[in-house]
């Protein structure tokens, strides 16, 4: 790894960058995505369901309070007005509950909501088709009767209200299972996002710390494959002085190179003393 020259050194540790930033800009786009599938979800899909939901509801039982309220005229003979009024506000309730069941209809729903919104509909199907009874009741009554027919009508009207207490009741836990399933897949698509967001932000961070990691590592390969330097080796790499004989001469002359130190000038010393002449 030394071999290579501080160019490529260069070249390989800008690459590494490069990747990595990519990699950080692939975890965050695809973490942003995620998320903003969730969004949306929550968005356009849960809140507007529970809030039509709700509309129905609100609208099915004002339905109810209005028509029980038909009672308290049961002996007044004169008040076909009150009957006609009882059947504009239930013509308004339907028209607010048509509104938002078009608005909830269409809306994407999985197998356990599908599923609950087919068993809804059957028993809200059972239940309107009571409640037009009801109102076609109230139309007669809102016309001039005599004490004979008001008294008529109002004992079919009692019946047909002690007729709707359980389909109301049906209708009204059915929808309630609807409003529930929507905020229990809202709650855990609002889990999702969060997790989803810190998983980025957990691999963004990594992918960011790839490159100081890449540099450390290249640094530490290379201080552990350079070849360790002994002191021998630098010993047998400074120059020693240089023994040569000359004529006439028992001891050698010592010629002193140029980078002769100090080490070497004791040592040289050392030597000659410690060694016995040498005769010719």
């Amino acid at each position: 790894m030394n071999r290579l020259s501080i160019k490529t050194k260069l070249i390989l540790l800008v690459l590494f960058s490069v990747i990595a930033l990519a990699g950080v800009g692939i975890i965050g786009n695809s973490g942003i995505r995620n998320t903003s599938q969730v969004v949306d979800e929550i968005g356009q899909v849960r809140l507007p369901s529970i809030v039509a939901l709700g509309v129905i509801n609100e609208g099915k039982t004002a339905i109810r309070v209005n028509n029980l309220s038909a009672l308290q005229y049961k002996d007044d003979y004169s008040a076909q007005g009150q009957f006609t009024g009882l059947i504009g506000k239930n013509n308004d309730n339907w028209a607010r509950i048509n509104k938002s069941w078009k608005l909830y209809e269409p809306l994407a729903h999985n197998g356990e909501e599908a599923d609950a919104w087919k068993v809804f509909v059957k028993k809200w199907n059972k239940w309107a088709q009571g409640e037009v009874d009801i109102a076609a009741t109230l139309d007669e009554l809102g016309q001039y009767h005599n004490e004979e027919t008001h008294k008529r009508l109002f004992a079919t009207l009692q019946r047909q209200f002690e007729s709707q207490q359980q389909p109301f009741a049906d209708t009204e836990a059915a929808l309630g299972k609807l409003v529930a399933l929507n905020a229990q897949f809202a709650e855990t698509s609002a889990r999702h996002a969060a997790q989803t967001v810190k998983t980025a932000q957990i691999l963004m961070l990594a992918g960011g710390l790839v490159p100081c990691w890449s540099r450390y590592c290249w640094v530490f390969l290379s201080s552990a494959q350079s070849p360790a330097r002994s002191p021998t080796a630098s010993m047998s790499q400074t120059a020693l002085p240089q023994a040569t004989w000359t004529t006439g001469s028992a001891s050698p002359t010592t010629t002193k190179p140029a980078n002769y130190c100090a080490q070497c000038r004791r040592c040289s010393s050392n030597c000659s003393r410690a060694s016995p002449p040498i005769a010719r």
